[in-house]
């Protein structure tokens, strides 16, 4: 019998389920960390001029 190097079928769905786990782990830790940079960024309540709105305020507002 000729011996060939393919994976077991197990082996490769093994591999395919850690790799997609693994993909949507980064892509949710991704997500997490630029909702929180967008949270910090929008909440800042310093005004850069008198009583008027930050200008980052004032862009998001434009943009509804």
């Amino acid at each position: 019998m000729l011996r060939t190097n393919h994976l077991p079928r197990w082996k490769c769905l093994h591999l395919c389920v850690m790799a997609t786990w693994l993909a949507l782990y980064v892509n949710a830790i991704a997500e997490t960390s630029r909702v929180q940079t967008w949270t910090a960024w929008y909440s800042t309540d310093t005004h850069s001029s008198g009583d008027g709105d930050d200008e980052r305020v004032d862009t998001i507002r434009r943009r509804g």
